[in-house]
């Protein structure tokens, strides 16, 4: 196998800087008519707290092509939990947080170790329970 190994039910978008966005926009559009598609957002709660997840939050808010956002949330407590939900409710796409630190993503994360999940990195029990988490519910997944 190559060193790099991509499953084909994840979407990336090639050569971004070739084209204008409004032109990517637009195909994204035409693709969503066919094809749900749902950004995967991961984010420490940190990121909350600096310039660049309100610009994200701000850019997303014009979006009209995804069917879902799923938010990837880590390190968070549960008033922290409860305020990133309250910034994410203003988008227009179904907005989905996943709380890592969270007593049910705690209870996936045991039985996955429990039943010898080869995965060795607290991210690759995220990939493997996000990824897990819209199959069958979407048709395509656009990653970010």
């Amino acid at each position: 196998m190559a060193d790099f190994y991509q499953h084909p039910m994840i979407a990336t978008l090639q050569k971004l800087k070739d084209r204008p966005v409004d032109q990517i926009e637009d195909e994204l559009r035409l693709i969503s008519l066919k094809r749900k598609m749902v950004l995967l957002l991961p984010a420490l709660v940190t990121e909350f707290d600096t310039p660049a997840m309100p610009k994200i939050i701000d850019e997303l808010i014009e979006v009209d092509y995804l069917d879902k956002i799923v938010l990837s949330l880590d390190r968070a407590n549960w008033d922290q939990f409860e305020e990133v939900k309250k910034k994410m409710s203003v988008l227009q796409s179904v907005v989905k947080v996943v709380w890592h630190d969270g007593p049910r993503m705690q209870t996936l994360y045991d039985e996955l170790k429990k039943n010898d999940y080869s995965g060795n990195s607290r991210s690759d029990q995220r990939r493997a329970s996000g990824f897990g988490g819209s199959k069958g519910r979407v048709d395509a997944r656009t990653f970010s």
